[in-house]
């Protein structure tokens, strides 16, 4: 589980540090010397998407899928890293900040997003670049 973290999180940040939109299909290295060389997938995601708001501000969202079925987004709010899990939405996603210290809440849909601070909107009428 750590060792997954540990390349989890390094693909993260490489995806956070990349200015454009990408998708990284993270793989698990082989166990020991004595396994065959190469890699073998385990189905993990990442994928950053840039978000075009109203009034010309932007929203960052780097999104982290497992091969297990768990969702997380990772969103930059004033210069700080917020992780948010997935949680039940009828239609679409909705993300809530995992540090109960955070209000945020993020809603996506198709291309579309909205972050809410507090119960109301901080980020809205974002689209997909």
């Amino acid at each position: 589980m750590k060792k997954l973290f540990a390349v989890s999180a390094a693909a993260l940040l490489l995806a956070l540090a990349s200015g454009c939109s990408s998708t990284v299909q993270i793989e698990k290295p082989a166990a020991h010397s004595g396994e065959a060389s190469g890699t073998a997938s385990f189905g993990d995601h990442l994928a950053k998407a840039i978000y075009a708001c109203d009034n010309g501000r932007t929203l960052d969202v780097v999104y982290v899928n497992t091969a297990s079925g768990n969702a997380w987004a990772v969103i930059t709010q004033l210069d700080e890293l917020i992780p948010m899990a997935v949680t039940t939405s009828a239609s679409g996603a909705t993300y809530k900040a995992i540090n109960s210290a955070y209000t945020y809440r993020l809603y996506t849909k198709g291309d579309e997003a909205m972050l809410e601070a507090d119960g109301s909107p901080l980020l809205s009428g974002c689209r997909r670049q």
